[in-house]
């Protein structure tokens, strides 16, 4: 409580100085956040800077390049040079000139060019577009003669007209001779007016701002010159410029070289920041800039927030530590009335343990050892009075002497060790061992003892009996003269040993301990955790003695026996052997053996037959004569010998038997069989006869030798060659054998089948002459490794006599002779040429499933984009032809009303590709010829190709037809020949088109990837090759990717339209490319008998045709119906409008027969097209519907003509195509 009371007279300055601590923090967080939030804020919009000039920039190069990409069409293009030379030759020929303007109108029609003009070798005008009979001003007239000086392409860069004042640009394009060598023939000049083409995009700036500019300026001598009209100053195109003095101007940092964001002033003075960037092969410079007061007036808000907040946190810093005083005042003093209660209680409830509790307590004095209180239990256990022992001290109890209890007391009460084990006195005179835990605690401010004590005595007998036994069997164990070995039952691992097993394997304990039983004896081949001896022992009874060896370090091999048997220790299964050393007693029983086994009868030691016969009987037979026949010595030397010979047999060893007895000299060696006492012969061969004297007589000594097995194997060897080359010449396995020379030495009949030889043609021929060329490195390989003894199984390819691979599963065993010298090798084959060929048949089609897969998936995106994309193309398109409707042909803003519409077209362009590549394109399939429509897109092919590349073509006659869409093939031509074009370096080449009419049978088909299946039968064929950089594997994979492109400019759809356009004409495309080399597409369509329909121009032109009536717009999309509503009211119809099926039928059933047509939506909620078109059929069967949609549902539009549908247009349209189109249904 002390503590408490000092702790609160602390609290005021505590809680002061978390107030300083806390508001210093504050303070500097804020500050820190600040600058933190102004660096990034300042690196924002750096980087927004940055990326708004690279984009300027980047469309500002784009733009140069696409200006020269124009004037390079016109430079070096032989026919166009052609049409000028003509036109400059004769002035009249109005037909070169009409071709000259279609030229020229179709370049200014569709690019950027407010006039373009055909100038002489004079800088005379002689042809413009269009035709103001203006002349060309001076400074043209000059740079069109250095251009023709030059014979480059020259860019005039800004300059005024003399005669307006008007800003302009101009290309000036050398128009060079077809003829090598020969002068110019005069200068295409393309003049860009800026202002309508150029100067809008500069002004623009993506995002809103009040100071932001973007500037464009190069440098002019000592000065920067400013190119266009300034936002806060106009007319300062050409005008403005400033000394390169003013080195803190942006726009002279620019032209100085600074690039990247800086910091300066802007023309009006103002402190501005800038991105300055140069555009590339180009005098110009672009600066990005923005003044620097709407830089930071952002962060001067943030400033004014942050100084608020941190005030407003210091405030309620202050009040909440104010407010936190005073509780911890008024908590204090709760806490100090209940801490009062709670030890009241606390002491009763200890005094209730302490008295009840089972278990011995005491309550010590720790310096003078009296026992201030005890439990009854303590009373019942040391037999004393309470009063009696709140009279005592503990070292009347305690049994070691005084100072050593004062020192154990000691440091209990330090807490040095709350655990002892004492022999305490009873009442009676008994000493019983008691475990006490001790530990201190104050008691009215003065430290006591609490000691729990237990009596331990009958534990600690058991636990001394439990040691005495264990030293025992430790003195029997480690002291016995026999080896002990104490191993782990389930692992086989030595857990313990005596010295006498440690020596007698001459390794110390240690070494053995922990270590596998197999250490013990020596190696063998079992890979088991156990050696023999140890799983003999396993399965064998217990106590069961064996003989066995065991293995000293130094690898000396001792004789032992062992008796094992089992023990449980501590839940463990372990087996206990004892070892003893037998090796002396083996030798001795060895050496006694070898003593009998050297004075045995010599001739019972053979393992030959010997004989003595004499006067045609047996006189002598030995141990090996008696066990093979089974007769008794008796038996044999009381009977004539020929008896014992197979009748067949007793002619020849009796004519042999006299013969030797005369002297004569002939072959020992004969074999004759030899009856046994069971009645059956065996096989006998005499291998030396010898004459001696036997008892003063003649005899002969005879040596044979049983050959009965032999005989037996001869015959079983015979009958297994005979067996066994049934079985090889009958197996669906071809068999080879070859020598150690490689030689064919045998085949069996099915091997000579694989290969389509005769077994003939095989023999002696070595197996490399019947391989593929390239598997005879690697074959030469696999014969060094059999000559090494190695066995091997892999796969062969050979080649048939018919020139045919075969394809081959080859197991091979190297032969050896009776030395184990290499001598040749035989091998089994299994043609698995039929296997092979359905695994690729498998692995082809699961490449072609995932390319379709991916293909569909892609294509599915694509189509959704393009379908979308259309909807937003359908507003641009018609609200920019209702504008050009509405305004005069020489209003300002039609020529960018044009502008904007040429664009939406090129958008749909791009659309109409995505919809090719995802089979959604708009088809009219009529049957074609191929090389017809190849010739007429020759001119547009010829001037769309790069002039390095020389085009050709190798068009087969007589072609089938083809049913296709004639646009779209001629998409897919100009893709590919494009593509081919691209590929060819500066170097030149040839792009090649050629057609051809071929039968194609399934394996054909499966050489294209890129198709769905298809079926065996006639096709026309196109090839579109090069002879460019060619492509990898990993560039083919991806090319049909939409917008995967390896050009700069490149889009990535054409050869995705071309794939999809393919798909959809259920043709079927691959590419066969080599880097380096060159690329080849090949593309299939069917082939049919059909007649040829003419390809023919579309028709185009105005109509004057009005409209009158109701017409119902059902779309999902507003801007889209509002759109279509006004272009139809335009055309005098009037209109009522549904954003979903379920509306129109409504309005339908409302209005019935006033409706004279109904324009549908074929994607709308609640109700689609398609639905909403059967539900007006069923309502009335003679309404007249439109279908509408971004995608071109071929399939899908086919089915709705069938059930009455009276048309369908593709958004985006324009009001021209759906005023035919509603003319063609009313009429």
């Amino acid at each position: 409580m002390e503590m408490n009371d000092k702790k609160q007279t602390l609290l005021p300055y505590a809680l002061l100085s978390i107030f300083l601590i806390l508001a210093t923090g504050i303070v500097w967080a804020g500050y820190f956040y600040y600058r933190l939030y102004a660096n990034q804020y300042r690196l924002e919009v750096e980087r927004e800077l940055s990326s708004i000039g690279e984009l300027k920039a980047g469309e500002l190069t784009q733009w140069r390049r696409e200006r020269l990409a124009d004037a390079r069409i016109f430079y070096k293009n032989s026919v166009f040079s052609g049409l000028v030379q003509r036109a400059f030759e004769n002035p009249r020929d109005t037909e070169t000139r009409t071709q000259l303007r279609a030229w020229l109108d179709q370049l200014q029609a569709y690019d950027q060019y407010d006039r373009i003009c055909l100038l002489d070798t004079q800088a005379g005008e002689r042809l413009a577009i269009p035709d103001t009979q203006e002349p060309i001003c001076s400074l043209l007239r000059q740079k069109a003669l250095e251009t023709l000086a030059s014979g480059e392409i020259t860019i005039v860069d800004f300059h005024r007209d003399p005669k307006n004042g008007s800003i302009r640009l101009s290309l000036l394009v050398p128009i060079l001779s077809p003829k090598p060598g020969s002068p110019a023939l005069g200068v295409l000049a393309l003049d860009i007016d800026p202002e309508k083409y150029l100067y809008p995009f500069i002004k623009r700036w993506p995002v809103w701002s009040r100071t932001a500019e973007t500037l464009l300026v190069r440098r002019e001598g000592n000065e920067v010159l400013y190119l266009n009209d300034l936002r806060f100053r106009p007319h300062t195109a050409l005008n403005l410029r400033f000394p390169l003095e003013h080195q803190d101007l942006t726009g002279a940092k620019a032209v100085l070289g600074q690039t990247g964001i800086v910091e300066g002033r802007d023309y009006l003075g103002d402190r501005t920041l800038a991105d300055i960037r140069p555009i590339p092969d180009s005098p110009w410079f672009l600066v990005a800039r923005m003044d620097m007061a709407e830089l930071y007036a952002p962060l001067k808000e943030k400033q004014k927030i942050m100084i608020a907040l941190i005030g407003a946190l210091l405030l309620l810093t202050g009040t909440g530590l104010g407010m936190a005083w005073r509780h911890q005042r008024a908590l204090y003093y709760r806490v100090k009335l209940k801490a009062t209660e709670a030890l009241q209680e606390s002491e009763a409830r200890f005094r209730n343990m302490f008295l009840s509790h089972r278990a011995v307590m005491l309550l010590i004095e720790p310096q003078s050892g009296a026992i201030l209180d005890a439990n009854p239990a303590a009373e019942q256990f040391y037999g004393y009075p309470l009063a009696r022992l709140h009279a005592m001290n503990i070292a009347d109890i305690n049994m070691l002497p005084a100072d050593q209890v004062t020192r154990e007391r000691q440091r209990a009460l330090e807490e040095k060790r709350n655990y002892f084990v004492f022999p305490h006195r009873l009442a009676d005179g008994r000493i019983r061992t008691v475990e006490v835990r001790s530990s201190p605690f104050l008691l009215k401010d003065q430290p006591v003892l609490f000691s729990i004590i237990h009596d331990i005595t009958e534990r600690t007998q058991t636990e001394e009996a439990l040691r005495e036994s264990d030293e025992r069997y430790k003195t029997l164990f480690y002291k016995a003269l026999d080896g002990i070995c104490l191993a782990d039952a389930d692992t086989g691992r030595i857990i313990d040993c005596n010295r006498a097993l440690a020596a007698l394997v001459e390794r110390e304990r240690a070494e053995l301990i922990g270590r596998s039983q197999k250490i013990l004896h020596p190696p063998h081949d079992d890979r088991t955790a156990y050696s023999p001896t140890f799983k003999q022992h396993l399965t064998d009874k217990e106590g069961e003695i064996l003989e066995t060896q065991v293995v000293t370090r130094t690898g000396i091999v001792k004789e032992v026996e062992i008796k094992a048997n089992y023990l449980n220790l501590q839940n463990r299964k372990m087996l206990q052997g004892v070892f003893r050393d037998i090796t002396e007693r083996k030798r001795a029983e060895e050496a006694l053996r070898k003593s009998e086994e050297k004075y045995r009868l010599l001739v019972d030691s053979t393992d030959e037959l010997i004989v003595i016969a004499q006067n045609g009987r047996l006189k002598f037979v030995n141990r090996m004569v008696k066990t093979l026949t089974g007769f008794s010595e008796q038996e044999l030397t009381t009977r004539p010998f020929p008896d014992f010979v197979h009748p067949d047999d007793r002619g020849i060893v009796v004519d042999n038997y006299k013969r030797r007895l005369k002297g004569e000299v002939f072959s020992n060696r004969y074999t004759f069989r030899l009856l046994m006492s069971d009645g059956s012969f065996k096989w006998l061969e005499m291998i030396d006869v010898i004459l001696i004297d036997w008892e003063g007589k003649p005899a002969t000594l005879s040596f044979l030798a049983n050959i009965t097995m032999r005989k037996q194997a001869e015959e079983d060897l015979r009958k297994s060659e005979e067996k066994y080359r049934c079985i090889v010449e009958l197996v669906r396995e071809g068999i080879w054998a070859l020598d150690s020379q490689g030689l064919t030495t045998y085949v069996n009949p099915r091997m000579a089948e694989i290969l389509g030889y005769t077994i003939e043609e095989i023999m002696g021929k070595r197996a490399i002459d019947f391989m593929n060329p390239k598997e005879i490195g690697d074959a030469n390989l696999k014969l060094e490794r059999r000559k090494q003894g190695v066995a091997e199984k892999y796969e062969r390819e050979y080649v048939r006599k018919d020139g045919r691979p075969v394809h081959t599963l080859i197991s091979v065993l190297p032969l050896t002779d009776k030395l184990g010298a290499y001598s040749g090798s035989l091998a089994v084959l299994t043609d698995i040429t039929e296997r092979k060929r359905i695994e690729e048949e498998k692995r082809n089609l699961e490449i072609k499933m995932q390319q379709t897969q991916k293909l569909e998936s892609l294509g599915v995106l694509a189509g959704g984009i393009a379908h979308d994309f259309n909807n937003l193309l359908m507003v641009v398109l018609g609200n920019a032809d209702l504008a050009l409707e509405d305004l005069s042909a020489v209003s300002p803003a039609h020529p960018m009303l044009t502008a904007i519409k040429k664009v939406a077209l090129r958008a749909a362009e791009l659309c109409k590709q995505m919809l090719a590549y995802a089979g959604k394109g708009a088809f009219s399939i009529k049957p074609i010829d191929l090389n017809k429509l190849v010739e007429e897109m020759g001119h547009m092919l010829e001037i769309s190709i790069s002039k390095k590349a020389l085009l050709q073509y190798d068009l087969s006659k007589n072609l089938p037809a083809i049913r296709a869409d004639a646009a779209q093939i001629r998409q897919v031509v100009m893709n590919l020949i494009i593509n081919a074009s691209e590929a060819i370096d500066d170097r030149g080449g040839i792009v090649s088109i050629r057609t051809g009419f071929s039968q194609n049978d399934q394996v054909d088909l499966k050489e294209y990837p890129f198709t769905d299946d298809l079926a065996p039968g006639p096709y026309v064929f196109m090839e579109v090759a090069d002879t460019g950089c060619g492509m990898d594997s990993a560039t083919v994979v991806k090319i049909f990717d939409p917008f995967f492109t390896t050009k700069f400019t490149g889009r990535g759809l054409g050869l995705p339209a071309v794939l999809g356009i393919v798909r959809s004409h259920q043709g079927a495309l691959k590419i066969d490319s080599t880097p380096g080399q060159g690329t080849t597409f090949r593309i299939l369509f069917p082939a049919v008998q059909t007649a040829i329909e003419t390809i023919g121009p579309e028709k185009n032109g105005e109509e004057t045709w009005r409209g009158r009536g109701l017409i119902l717009l059902a779309d999902d999309e507003e801007p889209v119906r509002d759109l279509c509503g006004r272009m139809l009211e335009y055309m005098g119809f009037e209109v009522v409008t549904a954003d979903n099926g379920r509306e129109a039928l409504k309005i339908f059933e409302k209005y019935g027969s006033r409706i004279r047509c109904v324009l549908l939506d074929l994607t709308m909620p609640h109700m689609d097209g398609g639905e909403a078109f059967a539900e007006l059929r069923r309502l009335d069967p003679g309404v007249r519907v439109i279908l509408c949609s971004g995608y071109n549902e071929q399939t899908l539009v086919n089915g709705f003509f069938e059930k009455g549908l009276s048309g369908f247009i593709q958004k985006p349209y324009q009001m021209n195509e759906l005023k035919m189109k509603l003319k063609s249904v009313l009429g």
